[in-house]
């Protein structure tokens, strides 16, 4: 047993059963798994959780200049990371909790390409040729492709590796429409802002009802970027609080991983 999990139990074992309140700074693209992990938990537990939402990289900035959080849901490993490397984190309490997929998201003036390609067809070279198609109309009608801001957002990031991977990032920067995280990337392909967008899986699910036109969607294939291994990491300012450390450990349980597998990510 790691010695942050031996301090975690010690801390619930030992501890009064008093509610307490948890701050959690949660990646823009997990604040729907959120709630309804925050509605399990609460049912179950005494404490009360409230999430913060902005991009991985905001969220960084905010904790190191003193933001008041407990526990950060990052959509990336790299931030947690340096978390740790300030001492801004307790060590050994970071952790995968799931990992993100990347989807091309589309509008009804994209939807007429003609493409046999579908989520279930999987022959590579069907795929690459269509997303090719798509993205080479975007830049051949003067539309805009939206991705979340690569310098802050680990789903901009993705976009930006799935763009190299087709040889097409160069060719379609200047047809780019940057979000300050994937929420506003997908707000931009939903309210017909921008031709297509790269977003979250899970936005599609969670969202899908909300946009003006029916958005159609691909999955990126995941060769095609890094894997997007979200991470959980308690902060100092947390360590003592209870509704947090109770959460870090609901994180893990199954209950918890079911609710984001339902949401469109995958868990260890």
């Amino acid at each position: 047993m790691s010695k942050f999990l031996l301090t975690v139990f010690c801390c619930l074992w030992t501890a009064m059963p008093a509610a307490s309140v948890a701050t959690i700074a949660t990646a823009s693209n997990f604040r729907w798994a959120m709630s309804d992990l925050i509605n399990a938990f609460e049912a179950s537990h005494p404490h009360q959780l409230r999430q913060v939402n902005a991009s991985s990289g905001i969220l960084f900035n905010q904790i190191t200049f003193g933001a008041p959080f407990d526990v950060m849901l990052s959509a990336n490993s790299r931030y947690p990371q340096q978390l740790e490397q300030l001492n801004l984190a307790v060590p050994e309490s970071r952790f995968t909790y799931a990992e993100g997929k990347l989807v091309l998201a589309f509008s009804d003036t994209m939807q007429a390409i003609p493409c046999s390609f579908s989520n279930d067809n999987h022959l590579p070279t069907v795929i690459l040729s269509c997303f090719t198609a798509a993205l080479t109309n975007v830049r051949q009608q003067r539309s805009k492709l939206a991705v979340a801001n690569p310098d802050i957002a680990p789903y901009g990031i993705a976009a930006q590796q799935a763009l190299q991977h087709l040889g097409l990032w160069d060719v379609t920067r200047q047809h780019l429409v940057r979000g300050s995280n994937v929420g506003q990337a997908y707000q931009f392909v939903a309210t017909g802002n921008t031709a297509a967008g790269f977003v979250a899986l899970s936005q599609m699910s969670a969202l899908q009802n909300q946009a003006s036109d029916s958005l159609a969607y691909w999955r990126v294939p995941e060769n095609w970027y890094q894997p997007i291994r979200q991470q959980a990491i308690l902060l100092q300012s947390g360590k003592k609080n209870l509704a947090a450390l109770s959460f870090l450990v609901f994180l893990k349980t199954g209950e918890a991983k079911d609710i984001i597998e339902r949401h469109g990510y995958t868990t260890r």
